[in-house]
């Protein structure tokens, strides 16, 4: 599931360049300290390990703090139930070769700090091992040959990650293996009428315009273009918001209903009073009196840390700012110098706090009412239905679907079909003088609608079993924390059992890369990569 990148923010990071040049100025004075601190001083959680090769054990409420830099990915969900036991659950992007490298450097940092040692996967039973891999004695090939299987797809993030240390982790298969069988069963079935689906919807969607243009009146029109000008990025999102705040106020929708909304537009009025360049001036000027100022070794390193995180671009601008004002705070280092910084650091972490999940199901709320506020025909919002209906279908077919939008299919199942398609643009074309045909064979879609339902249907018993395995694996070996790696779609229903279970979980997201290659599809499909076929016909008689 793909939930980063989910809307165009706006651009406000500051210039860096220049500000990684005071760096290295700074870093002078601070070399001796800073290395005497790591050579001789207590060393970073990271690297704390006894001579055994164990770590005071962790505790969960430690865990749930956990973080890591905006390139690997994002910590999606947080719940602490109060008890001592924890399931990870990092949502998968099967196949796609960055995500598989950020869930790698994920783990490696749970093991680093948190002393992490079982694994279990999604799309395996049993122990998952590869001693063929990990066995192998040149450390330099070994890697090579495990970055070209994470590049095909064979190989995961954490199994890279095993074949390539010595931490010993443990990789757990914990699904059912039936249902497993099951539902891929049901994924080669569903693929056999995929592209044909796709012209078919193209038809559709091409109706549903004709018939939008005559239907739609005035109001509706205007903010379906609205809407249109900011998915073709023709506006900013701040434009949006900023379009859509006026329609609530002219429409008397009333402020209270979408809280986090309106404090990004309180973000949004913020950024017109900040004067950027002055205030990467001050920044730049403040830096350089912390620098002066501080004594204390811990402060040096923490300074010197979180600005290299900043200019590699694994701390956000607003977490920096943070930091960079609580140390003047720690140390009792007057702002006062530093006014336009801090106008600054005040919009950016209130950017940065609404700018989740909730904010974007807001956002979408906003849109349904003001569309609830237009309406004046019956027909108007069965054409909206209808364009939902077609995005569901088009999700379904390509296995595209997130939790919410499989409640909602399963729930209007009885009106997803084509004949509720074909019964309503066949009636408004002869009531619009319209000329709309429909091809006969579009029925074939209801034929593979139950294929296609039966995939999420097995898919969402999947996710109890899990759940239920991880935890059996996490008891049976007296662990109380693990990592669980599934796919986003499992998310939703996983943590609504771990609440029951009073059990504590944290979500994390890893960042894809939108143009990297998958091969996901090809190898559930029994594909072969190239490099295994140019294999076969030279091993060929």
């Amino acid at each position: 599931m793909r939930i980063l990148n989910i809307f165009q923010r706006k651009k406000v990071k500051m210039e860096q360049d220049k500000f990684f040049r005071q760096l290295g100025l700074m870093s002078v004075r601070f070399f001796l300290i800073a290395n005497l601190w790591l050579f001789f001083g207590a060393l970073p959680l990271a690297y704390t390990q006894s001579a055994a090769g164990t770590a005071e054990q962790v505790k969960v409420q430690d865990i749930l703090k956990f973080k890591i830099p905006a390139n690997w990915g994002v910590v999606r969900d947080v719940y602490d139930a109060g008890t001592n036991k924890l399931i990870i659950n990092i949502q998968d992007a099967h196949c796609d070769f960055t995500a598989q490298k950020n869930i790698s450097h994920i783990l490696d940092s749970l093991v680093k700090n948190y002393k992490l040692q079982l694994v279990a996967l999604e799309g395996a039973a049993g122990k998952v091992s590869n001693p063929v891999l990990s066995g192998f004695p040149d450390q330099d090939i070994r890697k090579m040959a495990a970055l070209h299987l994470m590049h095909t797809g064979k190989l995961t993030g954490a199994e890279y990650l095993a074949a390539n240390s010595d931490y010993g982790l443990e990789l757990y298969g914990a699904e059912d293996i039936s249902l497993y069988l099951e539902n891929l069963k049901a994924f080669q079935e569903s693929r056999a009428f995929q592209q044909e689906a796709g012209q078919y919807f193209k038809v559709l969607n091409k109706a549903l315009d004709l018939l939008k243009v005559h239907i739609y009146n005035q109001q509706l029109h205007d903010f379906d273009a609205l809407k249109q000008k900011y998915n073709l990025k023709q506006i900013s999102f701040s434009q949006y918001a900023q379009a859509i705040a006026d329609l609530i106020q002219t429409n008397y929708l009333g402020k209270v209903n979408y809280p986090t909304f309106f404090e990004l537009q309180r973000a949004i009025e913020m950024e017109t009073k900040v004067d950027f360049k002055q205030a990467d001036k001050e920044r730049t000027n403040l830096i350089t009196a912390l620098t002066n100022a501080i004594t204390n070794k811990k402060d040096i390193v923490a300074l010197l840390d979180k600005s290299l995180e900043f200019k590699k671009g694994t701390l956000s601008p607003g977490t920096y700012a943070k930091f960079l004002k609580d140390l003047c705070f720690k140390i009792r280092l007057t702002l006062a110098p530093y006014p336009a910084f801090c106008v600054y650091a005040d919009y950016i972490c209130k950017y940065e706090a609404v700018a989740n999940e909730t904010l974007f199901k807001e956002i979408k709320k906003i849109e349904d009412d003001l569309k609830t506020k237009f309406y004046t025909l019956d027909s108007q919002k069965t054409l909206d239905d209808l364009y939902l209906y077609l995005s569901l279908l088009k999700k379904l077919v390509n296995m595209d679907m997130l939790s919410e939008d499989i409640d909602y299919f399963f729930a209007h199942r009885s009106e997803i079909n084509t004949e509720t398609f074909r019964k309503f643009i066949s009636e408004q074309a002869l009531e619009h003088n319209l000329s709309i045909k429909l091809p006969q064979q579009l029925s074939y879609i209801d034929v593979y609608l139950p294929v296609w339902a039966k995939f999420y249907e097995l898919a969402d018993q999947r996710d109890l079993a899990l759940i239920e395995n991880t935890l059996e694996k996490m008891d049976s070996t007296e662990r109380n924390f693990s990592v669980l790696i599934t796919g986003g779609f499992h998310t939703e229903k996983m943590i609504e059992f771990l609440k029951t279970k009073n059990i504590s979980y944290l979500v994390i997201t890893p960042r894809i890369k939108d143009n990297d290659s998958n091969p996901y599809f090809n190898l559930l499909e029994g594909g072969k990569t190239m490099l295994e076929e140019f294999v076969g016909n030279t091993l060929s008689p």
